[in-house]
């Protein structure tokens, strides 16, 4: 049983209700009498139950400068392809999958090309929330309402409906560069950027793996990490200056998800580019 309220002349399904207690607006759940019984119809807290699936969806960052080149603007024109792994990643499934960007050596085209990540809940009724930018409050209604990330989903949701829920996430993420200088981007819902520490590669390689033995904790707010941010961020920084040139320079960097869990119980996930 569902609450509707009219939105300019459109009935929606009610996503949260109020009511002031001492001068605080605070969550409550709406139970209707109905033929002399009390009735759930709304209920503010979400389960496990209420989840059909989560989608991870990358898209481009077209806001973003480099801080050694922050002359350097987004660039599509690059030679850069975002693609999935996995098997049927663009579908809900228990299976790993992930994302791998390709640079290539070719061209001179120089710029950035960054794809940032974000994992949202589909509810069973529809509605999608943004899990990295949740509210942690108690009391006051602040839940925001942004944008879809496609022109499938027109609007998801930051709310403290499911501040209560365990949400975890089983990854890891590599990369692998020839030649010359690497800069760009790799990060997992942390301000921890997962590249060589030392950019200049020279007439040789490099590969490295990062692949924690801990899930990543996402939701409850309180075990989050101190450096948590609420996307995932994988791109490249292409100068052809002469010292950190990376024309020639070549390689790839991956983000794989193998589980993600809620309350201990794993859910089906897909995962997407959406480059529009």
């Amino acid at each position: 049983m569902a609450t509707y309220e009219k939105v300019n002349g459109v009935w929606r399904e009610v996503w949260s209700a109020h009511v002031k207690v001492n001068g605080e607006w605070r969550d409550i759940d709406i139970r209707p009498r109905v033929n002399g019984f009390w009735r759930l119809s709304h209920r503010h807290t979400l389960t496990s139950d209420d989840i059909k699936a989560l989608r991870f969806i990358y898209s481009p960052n077209t806001k973003i400068r480099h801080d050694t080149f922050f002359e350097l603007e987004p660039n599509p024109k690059m030679p850069v392809t975002m693609t999935v792994s996995g098997i049927n990643a663009g579908k809900y499934s228990l299976y790993p999958k992930g994302v791998i960007l390709n640079y290539e050596r070719f061209g001179y085209e120089e710029g950035i090309r960054v794809y940032d990540g974000h994992l949202y809940i589909e509810l069973e009724n529809g509605c999608f929330i943004d899990v990295g930018r949740s509210k942690n409050t108690g009391r006051n209604n602040d839940d925001e309402r942004y944008p879809g990330p496609t022109r499938e989903i027109k609007e998801v949701w930051a709310t403290n409906r499911i501040k209560d829920m365990d949400i975890r996430m089983k990854y890891y993420t590599l990369y692998e560069t020839f030649r010359y200088n690497m800069y760009g981007w790799n990060s997992f819902f942390s301000t921890y950027n997962f590249l060589p520490e030392n950019p200049r590669i020279e007439d040789s390689s490099d590969r490295k793996k990062y692949n924690p033995e801990k899930q990543l904790i996402l939701i409850p707010h309180k075990r989050r990490s101190n450096d948590f941010v609420p996307y995932a961020r994988i791109g490249v920084c292409r100068a052809l200056k002469p010292y950190e040139t990376m024309m020639g320079s070549y390689g790839i960097i991956d983000h794989t998800i193998e589980s993600i869990t809620v309350n201990g119980v794993q859910k089906p996930f897909s995962i997407e580019v959406y480059d529009k």
